[in-house]
């Protein structure tokens, strides 16, 4: 019976062209939402808001990969920014940074924070993805956030 209702779950599929050339997808189910920054190329690597949060939201972790490593300790990490505030000047929800240096085409991952009331995203509130270190020859980066509702 969970396997047929998982089958049955209904898939959502939203792209939006964002400047740059950027490519930001949101896929989602019933339980879990993934919003993904795609193709990222070096001069599109600039700290940004990942996603709108349009109602409560608890937010569940973070992977990456690239084709081509960034420059020295090139790495980023995810903020809940609320209010007025500029993407990435928020609270941090990963323990640190997420490296971008090491061999193309592996899947990295953030470590979660352990407070589990500042995962959580009210309305307005955004992901900002925040980098740091040299940007130099990074492509093909794709950073993927995985969200459920609160």
């Amino acid at each position: 019976m969970i396997l047929w209702k998982r089958m049955m779950e209904l898939q959502i599929t939203k792209r939006l062209s964002l400047m740059a050339g950027v490519l930001f997808e949101i896929a989602g189910s019933t339980q879990l939402i993934s919003a993904a920054l795609n193709a990222i190329a070096a001069a599109d690597a600039v700290t940004r808001t990942m996603f709108n949060a349009t109602r409560a939201m608890r937010f569940k972790g973070v992977n990456a990969s690239f084709t081509t490593a960034g420059g020295a300790a090139f790495a980023f990490t995810i903020t809940k920014d609320t209010g007025t505030g500029a993407p990435g000047s928020g609270t941090a929800l990963l323990t640190g940074t997420v490296a971008l240096t090491g061999a193309a085409n592996t899947v990295v991952s953030g470590t979660l924070i352990g407070n589990l009331d500042t995962l959580k995203l009210a309305p307005s509130d955004r992901l900002g993805v925040l980098f740091s270190g040299t940007v130099t020859g990074i492509a093909g980066l794709n950073i993927s956030a995985m969200l459920e509702p609160a």
